[in-house]
């Protein structure tokens, strides 16, 4: 592996204002890369640290808007000066935890128009910027292996995303650009406090027309939120982002954070029945009913 800083590289991160994206723009300017922090405020793009080698420049970037990302396109393309993109880190995501029993149609297109729509729509930008060496990394989550009880709308994005990801691994090898799916597991950040709060609204609905569901769901979420505050910091997810970046010939996946190995290992090796026991269990859920 080659970790050494190697003067011009570009990378363009979506979803830069918070959380891992934001980690990944500072450590990544603090190893020498022109960092195109992407975010929907540019006053809310982050700094580089004193004294970093790199810099960071805010890009106006909305995934879900495709004239907001043909914008950025055009303004990256005019800062490259006919150099390419050596990288591009697909960050920005959102989190919904609902029963699938009763999440609103809406609120599922929602999560997947950012999670799924914008990786495509942000990758189908930036790829003609690319030339053979450059990297795509897409974020995925320790949730394209398994479903936790009631984490099905995120899970289901991701699931798509690792697909998404392994389609663009194959179309972009014969060009020689890497592609891969960082999947985090546990990991600590903001928006842990906004999922929670959706997440005691969704359960007060529900309670109106079906208290026990509710109760069940309520447990599922105090675990799930207590897993995520307990979680890595998102600076470990930059760290491995940036290694995968430097890396001559990065993996196509890469599990990172908190729980993520253990998680990916129960995956593989459990049957359904068992792994089914030990998330209902752990998720403080009813056992199954055998009839």
């Amino acid at each position: 592996m080659n970790t050494t800083s190697r003067p011009g590289r570009s990378v363009v991160i979506s979803g830069a204002s918070t959380g891992i994206g934001r980690a990944t723009a500072v450590q990544l300017a603090a190893h020498g890369w022109h960092v195109l922090a992407g975010v929907r405020r540019l006053a809310d793009a982050p700094l580089p640290a004193v004294g970093a080698p790199g810099s960071i420049r805010p890009l106006h970037l909305d995934v879900t808007d495709s004239d907001s990302v043909t914008d950025a396109r055009v303004r990256v393309e005019e800062l490259l000066q006919g150099s390419p993109l050596t990288a591009l880190v697909n960050n920005a995501g959102i989190g919904v935890i609902a029963p699938m029993q009763t999440v609103e149609l809406a609120a599922l297109r929602a999560v997947w128009e950012v999670n799924v729509g914008g990786v495509v729509r942000l990758s189908q930008a930036f790829v003609p910027l690319m030339a053979a060496g450059s990297r795509l990394l897409i974020l995925g989550s320790i949730g394209d292996r398994l479903t936790v009880p009631y984490g099905g709308p995120l899970t289901s994005s991701k699931w798509a995303v690792a697909s998404v990801a392994e389609a663009f691994r194959l179309e972009l090898a014969c060009l020689g650009i890497a592609v891969t799916i960082i999947e985090p597991g546990s990991i600590h950040s903001e928006a842990v406090g906004k999922v929670e709060a959706a997440a005691a609204e969704t359960a007060a609905s529900i309670s109106r027309t079906d208290p026990g569901l509710a109760d069940r769901f309520r447990r599922a979420v105090e675990v799930a939120v207590a897993n995520e505050r307990d979680g890595s910091d998102p600076a470990v997810v930059a760290s491995a982002i940036s290694r995968a970046l430097d890396s001559h010939r990065p993996r196509t996946r890469i599990l990172v954070g908190k729980h993520a190995r253990l998680m990916a290992m129960a995956a593989a090796v459990l049957p359904d029945s068992s792994l089914d026991r030990i998330r209902l269990r752990l998720f403080r859920q009813p056992p199954a009913q055998v009839s």
